[in-house]
């Protein structure tokens, strides 16, 4: 992949590991429930960036307070039935509206660290590139645990009084997939997003909740030709 070739020779002390058919992205803290996300691409290669990377003092993080430091636990770039994809992937040990939104920040934060590197290679453009971030995480522990925040959020629905991330919620968990401009709420406020190029807040990413069969189950897989 030329994106490749031409990141790992500016980037040289940025390591990079090739996977043919699959992919494991795996959760860091011990404390976690959940641990794995398999992503799966069967005759293709994941070129996966170390996070650590991205953990490294960032000079965007630095000298802005809208780019958070804290990141996702997976970026990987693959081939898919429409190009390259970079796919950016965040583990979470439950379902809950304070998770997901957190979850959707790292990945658009990650994502704009990414972008700022990959600005510099050959072969990358903004326009071409498919975005797609994955939200992995346990299922409810049970029906009453769903309930509750199902009846929740369909309160404030009622009421009007949803707010712009909880809308996002509600979209994602009841569609397993939103798409979104990539300089949107809830992570940026209108004023924030007028600000920036047209090419970066007019381009799309695609959000993917993927929860585990079970509550009981600590790992997940997903085909990445079919989310594509």
């Amino acid at each position: 992949m030329e994106i490749i070739d031409s990141f790992r020779k500016i980037f040289d002390k940025a390591p990079v590991k090739e996977e043919r058919d699959s992919l494991d992205i795996m959760e860091q803290d011990p404390r976690a429930t959940f641990k794995k996300l398999q992503l799966c691409n069967t005759g293709e290669v994941f070129y996966d960036i170390d996070k650590l990377v991205l953990q490294s003092p960032s000079i965007l993080c630095k000298h802005s307070s809208k780019i958070l430091q804290k990141n996702c636990d997976g970026v990987t770039l693959t081939n898919g039935r429409d190009g390259d994809y970079l796919i950016l992937v965040e583990l979470k040990s439950s379902f809950s509206p304070e998770n997901i939104v957190k979850a959707y920040k790292q990945i658009i934060c990650s994502l704009m660290k990414i972008h700022a590197m990959f600005s510099f290679c050959h072969a990358y453009s903004l326009k071409n590139i498919n975005l797609r971030g994955i939200i992995a995480c346990k299922p409810f522990k049970d029906a009453n645990q769903e309930l509750v925040i199902k009846d929740s959020l369909h309160m404030h629905l009622q009421e009007g009084t949803l707010r712009s991330d909880l809308v996002f919620l509600v979209k994602l968990y009841q569609n397993h997939c939103v798409k979104a401009k990539v300089v949107s709420m809830p992570l940026f406020e209108e004023d924030d997003r007028n600000a920036f190029h047209d090419d970066f807040k007019g381009k799309e990413i695609e959000i993917h909740l993927k929860m585990a069969d079970s509550y009981s189950d600590t790992e997940a897989s997903m085909d990445i030709s079919k989310m594509c």
